[in-house]
């Protein structure tokens, strides 16, 4: 992708640097971050508009695949209106969502203890927010240009830096990019 045909999300100067924030126009699907030989985390959707993505047609062969595996299953709803809304848990909602599927958390994920709910809980919900962001296109890569004043035409011009992609919320990828800027300033001085 060319960093000049892109919109910025943001373009800010920072410490002598050009920061823009841009969507990541390819984003890795998170289920394609997990090991898939053995994942740790494994979405497996039943919804009619986004089709079924695993060998696992039934609830009850999710039920046994997850016993067989060492899995712990939790329910995943959708709400579908403006964007994706992902849920462990039933929303306080007269727009009731819809059964997606299932998210299966391997208990190795948190210490082979399935006394450890609130952990699993808490792992599941984070995986899932990822995915959400993901599906809403809310992924986003920043570039930092270093700017340099040109004493021959009186203009500044850019030099890329360093850029990284894949990156969950806007606000995000700009606070890492003034970080890495940061640490820029601090190996020069």
């Amino acid at each position: 992708m060319n960093e000049i045909d892109t919109i910025p999300v943001y373009s800010k100067v920072y410490k002598g640097h050009r920061i823009r924030v841009t969507y990541d126009e390819f984003p890795t699907d998170p289920q394609l971050d997990e090991n898939m030989d053995d994942p740790s985390i494994l979405l497996v959707s039943h919804h009619q508009k986004y089709g079924e993505n695993h060998d696992l047609p039934t609830h009850d062969a999710v039920r046994a695949y997850a016993a067989q595996h060492c899995y712990v299953i939790y329910n995943v709803l959708l709400h579908e209106h403006s964007s994706l809304a992902y849920s462990l848990h039933a929303y306080d909602d007269r727009w009731m969502p819809g059964q997606f599927g299932y998210l299966l958390v391997k208990l190795k994920s948190i210490d082979a203890c399935a006394t450890h709910t609130e952990k699993l809980v808490k792992l599941a919900t984070a995986w899932l927010q990822t995915y959400q962001a993901w599906s809403n296109g809310d992924v986003y890569q920043y570039a930092i240009y270093h700017i340099i004043d040109c004493e021959h035409c009186k203009h500044s011009h850019d030099k890329l830096v360093d850029s990284l992609c894949g990156i969950y919320g806007a606000e995000e990828a700009l606070a890492q990019a003034k970080a890495y800027v940061d640490e820029l300033a601090k190996e020069t001085t």
